[in-house]
């Protein structure tokens, strides 16, 4: 009969179950409220929207959206969520600041955006920012134009 040979080292297995009880697991800190909320818009969010372009390639984002711009009458009501650059336009005609999220394709050689107003008492972050939107698809007369919105939109920087 052969006997083990011991070496006098431990096994793989032994280092390994060394090193296991010997971490130790990392310290938790506190969320600061501000933290706190961007997690709980975050989770309202993620079950509110019914088309989010946030979860897929920026190709495909920039595919659906071209679709709801060319078809909204397929998309009005439902909730959208996208990521893009933030941007703003003040036009003297209407008296009006529109703003809107803009997205590009994976080149970034074409770019389309939409439209969105927030919901009372949000603000936005600085112009040119890249910033995920979520709101309801509505659309609106201007100058004998039928222009499309995100309607009630919240945000959060990207």
């Amino acid at each position: 009969m052969n006997k083990p040979v011991q070496t006098g080292s431990p096994t793989v297995t032994e280092v390994l179950d060394q090193r296991t009880s010997q971490t130790e697991e990392p310290e938790r800190r506190e969320n600061s409220e501000q933290e706190e909320a961007v997690l709980e818009e975050n989770e309202d969010r993620s079950e509110s929207a019914d088309i989010d372009l946030t979860q897929v390639s920026s190709t495909m984002s920039y595919s659906w959206l071209g679709q709801i711009l060319n078809h909204p009458q397929d998309y009005l009501g439902q909730t959208v969520r996208i990521s893009g650059m933030y941007s703003s336009y003040y036009s003297k005609e209407t008296d009006k600041t529109y703003y809107s999220v803009i997205l590009t394709d994976q080149t970034a050689c074409c770019s389309q955006g939409l439209e969105f107003v927030l919901k009372e008492g949000l603000s936005l972050s600085e112009e040119n920012t890249m910033i995920t939107v979520t709101g309801t698809l509505t659309s609106y007369p201007e100058n004998d134009v039928e222009y499309l919105t995100l309607r009630e939109s919240s945000y959060l920087p990207s």
